[in-house]
């Protein structure tokens, strides 16, 4: 991938991951694995891609970055979360993000509790996903023109001032 981070706080800003792959495991554009912090600010990440999750940003175990507004476009994994995913016991913050036709927006699972406040999720299979019995707050977010605008399998999220409209297939599903 672009950028491996490992039990540091690095802060990215104003930069561009564009066309980065990983053939063997996760974050095509970033890997924020054990015990990070960074702060990605004002990013673009445009067709990368991750053999597991994470094709733009994977945030894996107990990894708590703060993304902010950052630009996911054409990014995707073979397992989930084409723009962004967040594994187990991760607690990332995004803020003013848009996710613009990547395979899956924004892919959360395992027993983590992310703050999405102001994000778009725009023409994605599935704007976002709230997997495995985690808690996230959704707020002020905008989900248009995805197959299914947020899909929900074992979670209890909150949804609160968001805008959901015009979704190809559903607004919400729920499998729980």
């Amino acid at each position: 991938g672009g950028l491996y981070c490992r039990g540091n706080s690095p802060t990215v800003e104003n930069c561009m991951f564009f066309s980065n792959y990983t053939d063997t495991g996760a974050g095509g554009g970033i890997y924020c694995d054990s015990n990070t912090q960074p702060t990605i600010n004002n990013c673009t990440f445009k067709f990368n891609y991750a053999a597991s999750q994470g094709g733009g940003i994977n945030c894996g175990f107990q990894s708590s970055p703060e993304i902010s507004d950052c630009f996911f476009f054409g990014n995707s994994a073979y397992d989930y979360g084409g723009g962004v995913a967040c594994g187990t016991n991760s607690t990332p913050v995004m803020t003013r993000c848009t996710f613009d036709d990547n395979d899956y927006g924004l892919a959360i699972s395992g027993v983590d509790s992310p703050d999405i406040v102001g994000c778009k999720f725009i023409n994605n299979k599935e704007g976002l996903s709230c997997n495995d019995y985690n808690s996230s707050k959704i707020l002020e977010c905008v989900f248009n023109r995805n197959i299914n605008g947020i899909v929900i399998r074992n979670s209890i999220p909150v949804i609160n001032n968001c805008q959901l409209f015009e979704n190809i297939n559903r607004d919400v599903v729920n499998y729980s």
